[in-house]
Order: C-alpha cells, then structure tokens, then sequence
C-alpha cells in the first residue's frame, strides 16, 4: 500500500485547494521556518483521527480552520483529504483505493468521509488499527516524538514493543473484559443485595401465608352456611308477606266503600259552600261601596274645612312677607355703606406696613454685618497661640538643664571607655582564628553527612508518604462510602414514596395508581412542570394545591375519573381537562412596565416549562398571570405599579395578591410540598451516581498506592551514618561554643564603642545649649506681641458692642409697629370678607321672600274655586249612602238560612271521615307491616349478591341440608373461630408466592453471574498470556535488528534493548544500552544530545524494519543532528525503498540531497502557504 496525494483545502496556512502527489522513494517538503511545511504533517495526523488541538498546536479544533491574513478574510471550513492505494489489500477492505477526508466547520460541526460515504470517527480508526499506520504508530515521527522515546521512563517505552504486537485490540478487549467484569460484579452486589432483603421477608410471609390459609378455608365454610341461612331467612319472608298480603286486600276494599260515600256528602257540602261564598261575597261587595261611599263623603268634608282655613293662613302670611320685605331692604343699604369704609381703611394700611418693613428690613442688615462671631474666633486663636508659646519657653527651659548635666557626665567616661575596648579587641583576633579552623573541619562532615542522609530520607519519606495517602484514602473511603449509603436509603425510601404517590390528596393518589385503568389520564401538574430549583418555593406559593390536580386529554376522561372514585368511595380531586382548560396572560403593556422594574424576574409561565408542547395550555393556566420578583420589597414595588391586577410572587414564597393581601413568614418545621418532594427525590439521584463514581476512583487510587507499599525501601547504612553524625555533632558543638564566645566580645565592643560615641558629645552639647538660647529670646518676644494683639482686640468688641445695642433696640421698635398694623391689616381684611358675606345673605333674603309672596297670591285664587266644587259632591254622595244601605239588609236575611243548611251538611261529613280514616289507618298498618317484610327479603338477596355474588336461585340449589337452627349454631361456632384468628393480610398468600419466586429467580441469577465473573477473568487471563508470548517473541527479534541497525547507523558500536522487570512481561519497562565507538556500554541517558537523538531515531529504523509501514512521515526528526550523523541518517532512508514510502520533512542540505522528489512550500502572500515542486530525478538529465 502506497500514499498516493494529499489534498489541503483551508487547513491552516493552506487557504487554497492544495494537493501534493506522492511517488515512491523518498519525498522531501522543504521550506523555510513559518513557511508552513510541518502543517503537511499534521493534515495527515488530523486526516486519520487526531482528536487533541494541542498536538496540533492550537487550543480549539477550530483553531486549524485558516483564519485569514491582512488580505484574506478567514475561511469557514477545514478540508483534507488522503489518497491511498490499496491494490495489494494491505488494509482488510475491499476498495483498491481509499479516500479519507476529514471537514471541519467553525461552527463545530465536522464530518468523515470513507470513498465519498460518509462515516464515524470509530469506523476509520478500526480501519487502520494495527496497520502501522495512525496517530500513534510509527508512521508519523517527529522531533517530539524522538526526544520522547530518549526522555521517557523504560516503562513508557514499552509503547513500542506493544504497537508492533497490534496490542491495541488486545487491550480495547481487556477493557471491554474488564467494563463488563464491573458490570456483572455491580450485578452481583445488588442481586446479593435483593436476597439479602428478600430473605428477611419470606419467613414473616410465609407465617402470614399460613394464618391466610386457614382464615380463607374457614371464611369458605362461614360463606356457604350464611348463604343457607339467607335462604331459609327469605322463604320464611316470603310466606309471611303473602298472608299479609291477602288481609291488606280486604281491608282496601272495605276504604273504597268508605271514600264513595264521603264523596257523595261532600258535593252536596261544596254546594252549599257555594252559594254561602256567592252571597257573603255579594254582601262583602255592598259594604266596600258603602265603606267607599262614607270614606269619600268625609274626605270631601274634610277638603271644604282645609281649604277655609288655608285661606285664612294664607292672608296673615302675606302681611308678615310684606313687612320683612321692608325691613331687609333698610339693612342691605346699611351693609353697602359700612362695606365701602373698611375697603379705604384696609388700603391705607397696607401702604403703610409696606414702608415700616423696609426700615426694619435695612436694620437687620446693619445688624449682620457687625457679626461678633468674627472677632470672638480672633479672640480665641490669638489666646491659644499665648498658651502654646508659654509652653515652648517651659519646654526649652528644661532642655538646657537636662543638656548641662550630660556635659558633665560624659566627660568622666570617655577615658574608662579607651582601656575596655583596647582588650576586648584583642580577645577577638584569637577567638576568630580557631573558629574559621572549626568551621572547615565542620562543612567537611556536613558534605559527607548529608550525601548519605539524604538518599535514606528519600527512601523512608516515601515510603511514609505512601503510607499517609493510603491512610488518609481509606478513610475518605469509607467516610464517602457511609455518606453514600446513607444517601441510597434515603433514595430508596423516596422512591418508593414517589412511586406510592405519598403526599398526594386520597383521590389524586386514587386516580394516579388506577391510571392503567382509566383513559386518558395524562398526570398530576406537579409531575408534569419542569421548575428550576431556585424558582421551587415561588411556583409552589403560586399553585399551592393545584400541584395535585390532574391533567386529563379532555372532559369525557374527566367524567370518568370523577364516576371512579364515587363509585369506590376513594375521595375527591379536581381535573383539568386540556380541551376546555382557560389560559390566562399578563397583557404586553404591564409586562413592558414590568421588566422595567427592579427585581423583576419575569412571568412565571416563561421560568417554568411543561414535558410536552401540548400541556403549555396548563401551564399558561396556572401562572401565566402571576409576576415572580427577587425580593418582598421589590414584589411590592411591582404590585403597586400594575395596580394589584396580577399576583406578585417573591423567590422565598412570600404572596402579593390581587386584593393587596400579603402572605409570607416560616414555619419551626417547614413543610416540602409535592414539587419540593421531586426536586430533591431528582438531586438525590444526581448525588447518588457522582458518589459512585467518586467511589470507584477512590478505590482505584487506594489499590494502586496499597501495590506500591507493598516493596519496602532499600536497606540504608544506619551504623555508619550514626558514627558521622557522633563526630558531626562534635563539630558542631566546637563551632557553635566558639561563635558564642565571638559573638559575646562583639558585643561587649559595640557597646563601648557606642558609650564611646555617645559621650564623645562634648562640643555637641555646647551647641545645642547655644541654640536652645536662641529659641528661647525669640519665643519670649514673641509672647509680648501676643500680649498687645489682645489687648487692641479687647477694645474693639467694646465699642462694637455699644453700636449692636443701639441698632437692635431700634430694630426691636420697628418690627413691634410691623407686627401691630399686620395685626390690624388681617382685622379689617377680616371685617371686609365678613361684610361682603352679611351683603350677599341680604340680597338672597330679599329674592326669597319676594318669591313666596307670589306663591302665595296664586295659591290663595287657587283655593277659592276648590271650595264651590266641594258643595255640589256632597250632596250626591248622602243620596248614595241611603240605597246602599237598604240593600245590605236584605242580603243579611239570605245569608242566614244558606249558612244553616251547610252547619246541617257538615256534620255528617265528618262522621264518614272518621271511619274512612280508621279503616285506612288500619291498612298503613298493613302496608307497613308488608313493606318490612319485602325490605328484609330485598336486603337478604342483596346481601346475596354483594357479598357472595350469586342470585336466589342459585343459592337455593346448592343451599346446605341442614335445620335453620342447626345452621345458626354452625355459624356461631365459625365466627368465633374467625375471631381467634384475628385480622389477617390476605394478600399475603400471593405476596409469599411472588416473593418466593424472586427470591428463587435471583438464586439462579446470583449462581449466573458468578459463572459468568469466572468466564470473564479466565478470557482476561488468556488474553494477558498472548500478550506475554506476542511481547517475548517481537521484543527478540526488535533486539536483534536494533543491534544491526545500530552499528551501521553509527559505522561501529554495540546496542541492546534491555528488560527492566523480565519476570513481569506485562509491566516490564524498556532499558536502551548504547555502546558508540570509542565509548563503553552504557545507558542512553548518558550519552551526548546527538548520540541519543541517533540512538532513537535508530531504533525507530529498527521498528520499521521489523514491522515495515506503508508509508513513513518524518517531521525534522533529524534536526538535533550534526551533519556528519544526518548524512547517515538521509543514505539510511535507502534501505526501506522496496518497503516504505518516505514523506521526510527537513531543512536539513544532506537529507535534501538524498530525496527523489522536492517540495518547497513558500509564502509569497502573508499568511498563506504555497506548493513549489521538483523532481530531482531528472535534474541530472537536464544538465
């Protein structure tokens, strides 16, 4: 197989379509540095799956989309595609030539394609797995990827052993292995876990079951002799409503008779009602006529007095008019006068109070500007700096007695000082020199101390070290593993509330668990909200008891929720259907003011989302008017600004309702409600798995360092490092005795030096005595100035004080004369408005009774052509009276003898309705009697039924053969039994069944899954002994060609691969031992940079020769070369024509001279690279 072209689209620095065709031999890209030539290398590692921006060196993947220059704008897209023949099926495919390509987005969408299908990242990765061919095989070597193999542990290297046995499906097996080994041993653990609770409850059960048993056998027998004793009962019943039966007929037939001749006595009794009724109401007729006859002629009577006196009223008040007519008009006169001499005083004044506030405007202004505020702060400054300047003088005073008595001191020391000082110096010279003596001798048992100490300390620090982590893991450990138990219970005990529908009302729960049942039941709303935690309190303040309303698709599944838990009795609930249900909204206008607002959170119907787009109907329903906020405050703030239409609702749960009612406050216990319940049962479940996980990396982590305590650190040499530190210490105590004693004198001559120095101070005492004279005549004069500028201050607040006493007196005078006319101003404006008022009650007097004069003149015509019409009407109302009463008179005599003939009709009415009642009372009684027995015989039947659920017929033909009282005794004898059994769990018989079967279900799954954890490990056990004979056999033969390749590479020398652990071929770590010429064996970390560069790059050869590539891409792995060692690195390259292809990428002159074909990338334009290329085979032709 062979890489024929690569194709670069917007990769990079390729910003162009770009493609590169490839021949066999070697193929060189050279360039400049930042010409772009490496990003050649990583199109092909990004082609063939690369995954990680930083080993493209970039941060982001779309970090390879080119991102433009000071010409070009960035691309959006990153295209590579590469070319390969596969005539020769090195690769398990049936396609002669693959086509990889690789698109990236900027938008993060990428793709792969495979011939022009499209397919996963996995499906290319499997194609090239262990082909020598991928990101972390051998056919991409760069610089990094050299110096990796000379700077990694042995136990990195055994890398590359491994990708030449193709262990990666080994160990993608293992994995696989392993993840199913964790999976059947969690299986295992809960299957243990289920028996180990199931196995406490079969025994309970199966004593439950029992008592059951018997119960149920007994309750048979109780069933099938109450059965018989019902029948009998019935027809015992039915006999006895039979002969009561025939004894109710006669008694009706006897009541029949009785009616018809109540019947007969009762028309004849109507008719003469009638014709009484005809005539008293005729009568009735007649005296409501003479009634009206009189009350009229009274009326009219009365009329006529009425209106004589009304004339005689109306007269003497027309003279009382007449005369307050005149008098009002005399007092509006005398208003108007008065009214006009207050408006001229009032005006006067005014003027007057106008130029009285001016002067007592311009006096206080005079007053203000002699402010004594000024002169008394003078006052107090100037007072102040006399007492500081006291102060000074007293201060330098004391400073020229306490500077003449350390004139005289210091003089007596000096020459005391001189002698001391001369010996301690002395003294030191000697000490000094056995110290520097001791010191050398120390630092030489230090050096050779602490070489030793520190490789023991090494050994045990880790070792301890170790120790405290696996110390401290398990501990976590199992403090994580109790916390995580703890957390399972508390989910299980929540689950199994959640799926019991604990805290739902009796008939929502009812609903919920029979809702196979019933159609159409969607949920409760607390199930189907979706709330964000931080909004749970809010939402829940919100809807309160609506969380346990239940969603139905439409009012018919409604109906028959409701219809089944009447007709069970199991509560009451309330159903929202989605077809009917009313959606509510805050208007745009309130919402624009609202988001305005601060604290405003939104409408809760936007927070809070539903599990389907259908139940949004619910949602809008319960909270699309309500306004959530961040706090009570700001919830008030919004209520007021809408106006209390809509609800306001705070995070804490606190309510602003419609009304302006506030609720809020917590409870001692608060309660969770159903919403609260789910966000928790949701976060225990998150909790519990990020605890499991912890779990099993904590595990892993104790297992590993638990493995690596197990080997002790080496043995140390304690003898001899007790020995050197015995004559360590030795010197130490020499060095540290000696340093006491130098220090000690050092001292002792500092302070004699600095008494020396301090008492040396014989001219600078007479100084400062000279300079304290100074200070103190200017201090005193200053004093005396202090003292004038007082006393001129002094007399100038005298006389200011005689002219503020002149100027107030008089500024007192001129506001008393302000205040008194404002006074006599405010009177007379008073008197006026007072006169204005009195002259508009007048004028409205007069109009008023001018008004009723008229009235009365009218009404006085009015009057006198009544009283004539009065006259006439009484006269013909005395005729009427008259004839009325002759006509009662006449009726009174009819009506007397109708009345006696219906008194005779009445009683005899009532003797037939005293028998007719007697008799039909006696067959109620009957009725009653029958109606008794029926009842008891419908509630034997319907016992029948409801409880043994079989009809009369039926029960009479499998009745038991027994006496009515021996059935009653057998009965008795069966209830008592039943009631020494007690109250027992019938369900517990099928309980036991279902959970004996489980219990014995998980047996055989229990002995399953550790067959299985068997099979798992032999499979592990088997793949790890492959690796281990595939391992030995390639690491043999890469030996052997390392060997070879080395000493041609190096013209000389010995190499090996050696094995750090050969015991352990799973672990053992890779040791390379070089031997150039002209050196000894020794290990590649030893040898120079160039030398392990070869080395690497050498048994990289061998690699490629055990295990030949298709194609090869070396990214300057030759760059830490000198030209000598690249020379024999560019001939070796010769040796793989036949098997592998070489893409070499270089700077380097002797690498280039070997290629068969050059490409030369360049950047004509900034930032964008370009391909330039040459055969170098035909360059000899041409010349």
């Amino acid at each position: 197989m062979k890489l024929k072209s690569l194709e670069i689209s917007g990769f990079k620095s390729f910003a162009d379509d770009t493609k590169i065709e490839f021949e066999d031999g070697v193929t060189g890209i050279v360039g400049p540095n930042g010409s772009g030539k490496s990003n050649v290398s990583e199109a092909i590692r990004w082609v063939l799956g690369e995954q990680s921006a930083k080993n493209l060196r970039g941060n982001r993947m779309p970090d390879v989309i080119f991102a433009g220059s000071s010409k070009r704008k960035p691309l959006n897209r990153a295209r590579v595609t590469m070319v390969l023949d596969n005539s020769d099926q090195y690769l398990k495919t049936d396609y002669s030539e693959i086509n990889v390509t690789r698109k990236l987005f900027r938008n993060g969408e990428s793709s792969y394609e495979l011939n022009g299908q499209e397919c996963r990242l996995k499906d290319i990765l499997n194609l090239f797995m262990d082909s020598g061919i991928g990101d972390n095989a051998f056919s991409m070597i760069s610089q990094g990827r050299v110096e990796a193999i000379f700077n990694s542990k042995p136990e990195d290297r055994r890398f590359i052993v491994e990708e030449l046995i193709g262990v990666s499906k080994y160990r993608q097996g293992k994995e696989k292995a392993q993840r199913e080994l964790d999976q059947t041993a969690g299986y295992l653990d809960r299957v243990n876990d289920l028996m180990t609770e199931l196995s406490s409850q079969i025994e309970p059960l199966a004593q439950q079951s029992s008592l059951a048993k018997e119960y149920v056998a007994q309750k048979k027998q109780f069933d099938e002799l109450d059965k018989t004793r019902l029948v009998l009962e019935i027809e015992s019943l039915q006999a006895k409503l039979k002969t009561q039966q025939s004894q109710l007929h006669d008694k009706q037939a006897r009541v029949a008779d009785t009616k018809q001749q109540l019947a007969d006595n009762t028309a004849e009794l109507k008719a003469a009602r009638k014709n009484t009724a005809a005539l008293t109401a005729k009568k009735d007729v007649t005296n409501q006529r003479l009634l009206a006859v009189t009350t009229q002629k009274q009326r009219v009577a009365g009329a006529q007095a009425l209106d004589s006196e009304r004339q005689k009223h109306q007269k003497q008040t027309l003279s009382e008019l007449t005369v307050r007519l005149k008098t009002a008009s005399t007092n509006l006169a005398k208003a108007q006068s008065v009214l006009a001499k207050t408006n001229a005083d009032l005006t006067k004044l005014d003027q007057d109070l106008q130029q009285d506030r001016k002067q007592a405007s311009q006096l206080k202004t005079q007053l203000t500007d002699l402010d004594e505020g000024k002169l008394a702060g003078e006052q107090d400054r100037l007072q102040a700096d006399y007492i500081d300047q006291l102060q000074t003088i007293t201060t330098l005073h004391n400073q020229k007695q306490y500077l003449e008595k350390n004139q005289q001191r210091a003089s007596s020391e000096n020459q005391q000082a001189d002698q001391r000082l001369q010996g301690l110096k002395e003294d030191l010279a000697a000490q000094q020199s056995a110290l520097t003596t001791a010191n050398q001798k120390l630092t030489r048992d230090q050096q050779q101390y602490q070489t030793l100490e520190k490789h023991c300390q090494q050994l045990v620090s880790e070792h301890q070290k170790r120790q405290q982590q696996i110390d401290q893991l398990n501990d976590q450990w199992l403090s994580a593993l109790e916390v995580s138990q703890q957390a399972k219970a508390r989910l299980k005990s929540m689950a199994e509330l959640a799926q019991n529908y604990t805290g739902f009302y009796q008939g929502t729960r009812a609903v919920l668990k029979a809702k196979d049942q019933l159609a159409g039941i969607i949920g409760p709303v607390a199930e189907l909200l979706q709330v964000p935690e931080r909004y749970t309190k809010a939402v829940e303040s919100a809807i309160g008891a609506q969380q346990q309303h239940v969603v139905v698709t439409d009012e018919v599944a409604g109906k028959a929720a409701i219809n089944y838990l009447s007709k069970n009795r199991l509560g009451r609930s309330t159903f929202l259907p989605l077809t009917k249900i009313r959606t509510t909204y805050v208007s745009s206008e309130i919402l624009q003011k609202c988001q305005q607002a601060t604290g405003f959170l939104g409408v809760a119907a936007d927070l809070v989302t539903v599990s389907a787009d259908k139940l949004q109907p619910v949602l809008d329903h319960l909270l699309g008017n309500v306004l959530f906020a961040d706090s009570l405050d700001h919830a008030v703030s919004i209520a007021n600004l809408v106006r209390h239409r809509y609800r306001v609702i705070t995070l804490n749960g606190e309510v602003i309702s419609t009304s302006g009612a506030m609720t809020g406050g917590r409870e001692q216990h608060e309660r969770h409600g159903v919403l609260s319940q789910r966000q928790e049962l949701k976060k225990l479940q998150l909790n519990v798995t990020q605890m499991a996980d912890q779990l099993t990396a904590k595990q892993k982590e104790l297992e590993q360092l638990k493995a690596l305590q197990k080997q002790d650190p080496q043995a140390v040499q304690q003898q001899q490092l007790n020995d050197l530190n015995v004559t360590k210490q030795q010197a130490a105590n020499q060095v540290k005795l000696l340093t006491d004693r130098v220090n000690s004198i050092k001292k002792q001559i500092a302070v004699h030096q600095a008494q020396w120095g301090l008492n040396q101070n014989d001219e600078d005492y007479v100084a400062q005595l000279k300079q304290n004279e100074r200070e103190t005549v200017s201090a005193q004069q200053q004093l005396v100035d202090l003292k004038a500028k007082i006393s001129q201050l002094k007399e100038r607040q005298e006389k200011r004080a005689q002219t503020v006493e002149k100027l107030s007196t008089e500024y007192q005078d001129q506001r008393a004369v302000v205040t008194t006319k404002t006074v006599q101003a405010k009177q007379l404006t008073k008197e006026s408005k007072e006169q204005k008022q009195r002259l508009e009650q007048i004028e409205a007097e007069i109009q008023s009774l001018q008004d009723r004069v008229d009235a009365i003149k009218e009404e006085r015509d009015h009057t006198g052509q009544t009283t004539q019409s009065h006259e006439a009407d009484l006269a013909e109302l005395a005729k009427e009276e008259q004839r009325l009463k002759a006509a009662i008179e006449q009726l009174n005599q009819h009506l007397d003898s109708a009345n006696d003939q219906q008194a005779t009709l009445e009683r005899s009415n009532e003797l037939a309705t005293e028998t007719l009642n007697s008799e039909q009372l006696a067959a109620q009684q009957l009725e009653m009697v029958c109606s008794k027995v029926s009842s008891q015989i419908d509630a034997h039947q319907k016992s029948l039924s409801e409880n043994y659920h079989v009809s009369l017929a039926f029960a009479k033909q499998n009745q038991v053969n027994l006496s009515y009282d021996e059935v009653k005794q057998k009965l008795k004898l069966l209830k008592r039994g039943l009631t020494d059994i007690g109250e027992v769990n019938v369900s517990s018989i099928d309980e036991y069944d279902r959970v004996k079967t489980r219990y014995d279900f998980l047996s055989q799954q229990r002995e399953d899954l550790s067959a299985s954890k068997t099979n798992l490990l032999d499979t592990m056990n088997e793949m790890d002994q492959q690796v281990i004979e595939r391992f030995d056999t390639t690491f043999k033969v890469l030996n052997q060609q390392f060997q070879k390749t080395f000493t041609k590479m190096f013209g000389g020398g010995h190499a090996k691969l050696v094995l750090t652990d050969p015991g352990h071929l799973l672990t053992t770590g890779i040791e390379i031992m070089a031997e150039p010429p002209g050196k000894r064996l020794q290990s590649m970390r030893l040898l120079s940079g160039g030398e392990r560069a070869l080395t690497a790059i050498t048994l990289l050869f061998a690699v490629l020769q055990v295990q030949p590539a298709p194609f090869c891409v070396l990214d300057e792995a030759e760059a830490a070369l000198d030209p000598a060692n690249t020379g024999r690195f560019a001939s070796y390259l010769n040796h793989f024509d036949d098997d592998t292809q070489f893409i070499v990428i270089t700077h380097r002159k002797e690498t280039m001279v070997q290629a068969d074909r050059l490409y030369g990338i360049t950047m004509q334009e900034s930032g964008v690279s370009k391909l330039v290329s040459v055969d170098l085979n035909t360059v000899p032709a041409q010349s």
